[in-house]
Formats: C-alpha cells, structure tokens, sequence
C-alpha cells in the first residue's frame, strides 16, 4: 500500500492509569504507542466521542499547561506539549469508547486499537498525538 499524505493520529497510552493523577502530574511518559490506519471515517469517532467538532483536529479534554508528555523517537526521549501538527495536546479517557460503534470498513489495525482501548479501566487517559 502506497503511503498517502494528509492525517495521520497516533493513541498514546501513559504511564498514568488514571485521570486523577494524570492531571496532579507534571510530566506523563509514553508507554506504548497505537499507530492507526489513516482513515477519516474513524477519526470522525473521535469527535463524537469528544464532543467537540473542530476538524481537521479534534481536541478532546485539553493537556494541563503544566504537563508535559514524553515521548520516545528515534533521537531518544523528548518532552512535548503539541503534537505532530503544532497543536495543544489532548486525550480522552479509555471508557468514552465502551459502546461506540466502529465503521464498518474500519481496518483491522484499527478495530484492534478500540478493542484494546475497551479493555482499560474507564477512567484510563489516552492521549491524543495528530501528525
């Protein structure tokens, strides 16, 4: 499959299991990264389960102004509070996908990310990393 340019969206899962210390925290780490099909059909899912429609981004619950994440690349670890596209950062929380119906074209890659993501505890933050 040819790479295409446009939007790409990353799940971040941290190092913080739970909203309330997510937010007490300066500093969250990546733990592992959900790297989805490009697929606008399922991007649109997270608006809905934001409720917040500004496209081509959806901004879920915003990052605190004191938090920073860190993430890990390829030059080592880096501390950022934007993401790939230059936008604050935002996450959402694991259980807002309990019951959310997928596309049905979805890809297996990204069926996948949900059905892991149903699995956390609800209150789990997930952030969001558009590139």
């Amino acid at each position: 499959k040819e790479a295409s340019m446009g939007i790409y969206l990353s799940l971040i899962i941290t190092d913080k299991e739970d909203e309330k210390s997510f937010l007490k925290s300066n500093q969250v780490e990546e733990r592992m990264r959900l790297k989805l099909d490009q697929d606008y059909d399922f991007f649109n899912l997270f608006q809905e389960v934001t409720m917040v429609r500004i496209w081509p981004v959806a901004y879920a619950r915003r990052f605190p102004k004191h938090t920073r994440l860190v993430i890990f690349e390829d030059e080592g670890p880096t501390l950022v509070n934007q993401d790939g596209m230059g936008n604050p950062l935002s996450y959402f929380l694991a259980g807002d996908f309990k019951g959310k119906k997928l596309p049905k074209n979805a890809s297996p890659i990204n069926r996948a990310a949900i059905a892991y993501l149903r699995e956390l505890p609800k209150d789990f933050p997930v952030v969001l990393y558009w590139y």
